[in-house]
Formats: C-alpha cells, sequence, structure tokens
C-alpha cells in the first residue's frame, strides 16, 4: 500500500512539472474559475450511495477491489434560464484504471426510475426537479452506484466545444441522412463533424431505432471527443482545458479536473467501451397515464451495470 502511494505521489509530480514546464498550470486555474461549480453533498446517504441500514452501495469491499471513478454526464437544453430543464442526455463515464479502459454508460431518458419527491416517474426528470445534485442521487439510488462528481453541458455550449477541439469524425449512416441533410450532409460517408452537424446527429431520433440509436450516436461523439483528447497529450492538456471548460457546469475541484485529465492522457487508456441501459431485451415501452416510460426491473438492471463497469463483461454476453 505505501510503495503504491509513493508511485501515485511520483506520478502526480511529474505530471505536475510537466504542465508548469508548458506554461499552463497557473493560466488552467484561471480558466476553472470561471466554470459554474455546484457543490454535492458529501455523505453517502446524501448521494444516494448509502442503503437504508446506512452501508456504501456498491460495498466497500467490492469498490475498493476495483479502481474506478464514475462520473455522470448530463446534457441539457435550456429553454429559457429561469424554467427548469430535463436531462436529455444521460451518460456514466467510467475511467477503469483496473481494466485500463473508458467506459461510456446511456442510461434512456424514458427509464421508469424512483425520483425522490416524485415517485416512479422518468429518470430525467430528476434534473428538472432537484438539478445536478438530485439527478446524481437519483441514478445512485436505483442503480446502486458510487457517483460523487457530476459534468453538466447544454446543447448550445456543446457545439462550441466540438467546434473548439476541432470536430469529431463520425460515419453518418444512409438512413441518417433525411436529418443531416438539414446541416449540409446529404451522402453516407465519414466525415468530420462541426458543431452544429454534431448536436444534430445526437440528438436526433427521427430516424433509426428511435432512442435507443440516439444514445448510441451520442456516445459515439463522446467516445471520439475523449479520443480527441487524448490525442493531444499531457502537455497540451492546460490549453485545451482553457478552452473547454469555461461550456460546463461541475461538482469537481480544479485540482480534481486537472489530476482526471492528466490521468486520462498518461495513462494509455486505448479502449472506450459502450453500452446502453435498460439493455435490449430487459425493459418494455409502456403508457402510464398519457406519457411513454421505459419499464424495466431496476435490480436487473443495477446487477447488469455493475457487471459492466466493475467485472468488466462485454455487455453482449449479458443479453
Amino acid at each position: 500500500m505505501i510503495k503504491n502511494r509513493k508511485m501515485k505521489y511520483l506520478a502526480a509530480g511529474l505530471a505536475l512539472i510537466v504542465l508548469i514546464a508548458a506554461g499552463g498550470y497557473g493560466y488552467v486555474y484561471y480558466q476553472l474559475s470561471k466554470m459554474k461549480h455546484v457543490e454535492l453533498p458529501t455523505t453517502n446517504a446524501d448521494l444516494g450511495i448509502a442503503d437504508d441500514e446506512g452501508k456504501q452501495v456498491p460495498a466497500e469491499s467490492d469498490v475498493q477491489n476495483y479502481d474506478i471513478t464514475n462520473i455522470a454526464l448530463f446534457a441539457i437544453s435550456r429553454e429559457a434560464d429561469d424554467e427548469p430543464y430535463n436531462s436529455d442526455t444521460i451518460i456514466i463515464l467510467s475511467i477503469d484504471k483496473t481494466h485500463n479502459k473508458i467506459k461510456l454508460s446511456s442510461i434512456l431518458r424514458d427509464t421508469y426510475a424512483n425520483v425522490e419527491g416524485l415517485g416512479m416517474t422518468k429518470i430525467n426528470y430528476a434534473y428538472a426537479h432537484g438539478g445536478a445534485p438530485l439527478a446524481v442521487k437519483t441514478l445512485n439510488s436505483n442503480f446502486k452506484l458510487d457517483i460523487k462528481d457530476y459534468f453538466t453541458v447544454d446543447y448550445e455550449s456543446f457545439e462550441d466545444i466540438i467546434n473548439k477541439i476541432g470536430g469529431v469524425e463520425i460515419t453518418v449512416k444512409d438512413y441518417e441522412i433525411p436529418v443531416m441533410k438539414r446541416v449540409g450532409i446529404y451522402t453516407a460517408g465519414t466525415y468530420n463533424l462541426n458543431g452544429k452537424q454534431a448536436l444534430e446527429y445526437c440528438k436526433t431520433r427521427s430516424v433509426g431505432n428511435v432512442d435507443y440509436e440516439r444514445t448510441e450516436r451520442q456516445r459515439a461523439v463522446l467516445a471520439k471527443m475523449i479520443e480527441k483528447i487524448e490525442s493531444r497529450g499531457v502537455v497540451k492538456f492546460p490549453s485545451l482545458v482553457s478552452a473547454l471548460l469555461p461550456y460546463t457546469e461541475t461538482s469537481m475541484s480544479s485540482a480534481d479536473i486537472i489530476n482526471l485529465g492528466i490521468s486520462i492522457s498518461t495513462s494509455n487508456m486505448n479502449t472506450i467501451e459502450q453500452a446502453r441501459f435498460p439493455m435490449a431485451g430487459y425493459s418494455d415501452g409502456e403508457m402510464i397515464g398519457d406519457l411513454y416510460y421505459e419499464v424495466s426491473d431496476l435490480d436487473v438492471t443495477a446487477a447488469q451495470i455493475h457487471s459492466f463497469i466493475y467485472y468488466d463483461q462485454n455487455p453482449e454476453t449479458l443479453q
């Protein structure tokens, strides 16, 4: 344990030296100060991590066996600054140092889940009802997760972020053309999508397999963004941070964001795996009242999420 700690401190020290040599450390902190920062609760109970007996869920012994950090990613559409807004996109970003992977887990926004103060309803209503704190608690309590931080971006900022990194390379399918021609793409093929094009690609659910395939598009774009950030390397990380982070809201501290970026950039995580929950075949679309929901056994879904994130099982083997 002491040896591992020393190695971590050494790695962190070397990373800081690289940043200082690049002349960007102080500037990064200045840029980070422009972000909207929202504190999350600090206790497991308030985060939805503790069960009724106060024990951490997943069990502390299970969590300690894996070096995995889970962060909630939300995308919202702001109709007006003073109006509540649902989280149209919900993705769990898992930095898995145990298996040397990055994992992206989409949660369908129509998932029928228990939201504190609302009861059983759509999971994306949590954000409108209680902001990111309640949205994070809802993910933890329904799926027995240990998320303690989040990032939120609105769709207008998403366009700017894509443009700042120089676009993302995406293969557009023929049946997606009726939507993509709105943004200047008229034939199937691989394109470097700009911000407006990437946003149209991510938001549409009028073609393909509706919201199921919509989440696939969102994960594809996010994966390409991560790959692009990784390709820049740790030396260019400060300038990248300064360009992107003012567009986000987060619970993470400046130091945690820098350490996370350095960790991803220096860990050689070349594998990005993706999954969607509830999984195909384990949920049914149902009308309850006059609203559509994706109804599933939440305990089964939680177990499948754990198998993917913690135990590194291929989602296809869980079918």
